[in-house]
C-alpha cells in the first residue's frame, strides 16, 4: 500500500459548528490496478456557552430602592459572542439599564447593575428574570442549535416585608365633670413584620409635652402603652372639649432599615381624644314660704323644696310618716 494522502486540513470551530473530515489511503492489488480506499468523519464541535448569573437583594419593602447585579459568562474554549443585548422582566426605568450592546470573546464576562424601586402592592416574593441574547461570531447558523444567536437567563427573587403600625388615643371618662379627673392612655400596635421603637408627643398629655418614649419595643403583632396619665378638670373648662392629637415617631429597630412608620396614616389609627365637660349647674334654694305657693315646680338638677327636703329626711330619720 502506498502513502496515507488527501488528509483534510483542521477547520476549527470558531468558523463552523460541525464539518466533515475524510482520510484517503492509495494503493495497488498484487499484481493488479490501483485501490482507493477513503474514510469519513463527522466532527461536531462542542455548542457555544454563555452563562447568566443575577443577584440582588436578599429582601426589601415597597419603597426601597434596590440594586442587581447581572454577569454574563462566555464559557466557550474558542467561540467568540457579539452584539450581546440585554433584557429584563421588571419595568427597570434606571437610565443605566439596558446597557449597550457588548461583545464576549471566549471565556470573557460582561457585568452590569440598575436599580429599582419597589412598588406598592408588589407581589410578595418580587420576581425578576435577566436575559442576554449574543450572535455566535463567524455561524450563519448553528447546526446545533439552528440558530446564529444565544441565550441565557437567571431569576432572583426578593422577598417582600413589612414595617407598618397604628396608634390608639383614647380619655376617659367621657363625659368628665369639674373636679373629676380626666385620664388619657396610649396605645401604639405593630402590624407589620419587623420592630420598631416610638416616642410620643402630646401637648395636653401632662408629661408627654416634649416626648416620652414607649416602655418597650413594639415587636411585631404586639403592642406598648403609655398611661394613664390624670389631671383635675378646672371650673374654666366646664361646657367645653377637651380635644387633642398625639403624634409619635417611629422607627425600625434595625438600624438598616431608615424608613419613619407613620402610625396616624394607618386606617385603624386614631391619635385624637374629644372628652365633653358639661356646664357647671348652681342649685338655687328656695325657702319654705316659697314652696308655700311653688310646690311641684322644682327643676331637676337646679332648685329643690327645703321643706319637704326636711319632712322627707324627719320620716326616714324617726319614722313618723306624719311629717311631724
Amino acid at each position: 500500500m502506498g502513502p496515507v494522502t488527501g488528509l483534510d486540513s483542521p477547520i476549527p470551530c470558531s468558523v463552523a459548528r460541525q464539518f466533515e473530515n475524510i482520510a484517503y489511503a492509495d494503493g495497488y492489488y498484487v499484481g493488479g490496478g490501483p485501490l482507493t480506499r477513503q474514510d469519513p468523519a463527522n466532527v461536531i464541535c462542542e455548542p457555544p456557552q454563555l452563562r447568566v448569573e443575577k443577584e440582588g437583594p436578599p429582601e426589601a419593602k415597597a419603597g426601597d430602592d434596590i440594586s442587581y447585579d447581572v454577569c454574563a459568562y462566555n464559557d466557550s474554549p474558542d467561540v467568540a459572542l457579539a452584539n450581546c443585548m440585554a433584557s429584563d422582566t421588571l419595568p427597570i426605568t434606571d437610565l443605566a439599564f439596558p446597557p449597550a450592546p457588548f461583545d464576549l470573546a471566549p471565556g470573557g464576562n460582561f457585568c452590569y447593575s440598575y436599580d429599582y424601586t419597589v412598588p406598592t402592592g408588589a407581589p410578595d416574593p418580587l420576581p425578576n428574570t435577566a436575559t442576554v441574547e449574543c450572535e455566535v461570531v463567524g455561524v450563519s447558523q448553528d447546526p446545533i442549535t439552528a440558530n446564529s444567536k444565544i441565550d441565557d437567563s437567571d431569576d432572583w427573587d426578593v422577598p417582600l416585608f413589612v414595617i407598618e403600625g397604628y396608634m390608639v388615643k383614647t380619655c376617659s371618662p367621657d363625659p368628665v365633670m369639674v373636679d373629676e379627673d380626666i385620664c388619657w392612655d396610649i396605645t401604639v400596635y405593630n402590624t407589620g413584620d419587623r420592630d420598631f421603637d416610638c416616642t410620643v408627643t402630646d401637648t395636653v398629655v401632662p408629661g408627654w409635652d416634649t416626648g416620652v418614649a414607649l416602655p418597650g419595643t413594639v415587636a411585631p403583632g404586639g403592642s406598648q402603652s403609655l398611661g394613664p396619665v390624670c389631671r383635675t378638670v378646672e371650673l374654666g373648662e366646664a361646657g367645653s372639649t377637651i380635644s387633642n392629637t398625639a403624634s409619635a415617631v417611629c422607627t425600625p429597630s434595625n438600624t438598616a432599615y431608615t424608613n419613619l412608620i407613620e402610625v396616624c396614616d394607618h386606617p385603624d389609627a386614631d391619635c385624637s381624644a374629644d372628652c365633653e365637660v358639661p356646664p357647671v349647674v348652681t342649685p338655687v334654694c328656695r325657702t319654705p314660704g316659697f314652696w308655700g305657693t311653688h310646690a311641684g315646680t322644682e327643676k331637676e338638677g337646679r332648685s329643690f323644696n327645703l321643706a319637704q327636703e326636711v319632712i322627707d329626711y324627719s320620716d326616714s330619720t324617726f319614722g313618723t310618716g306624719d311629717g311631724t
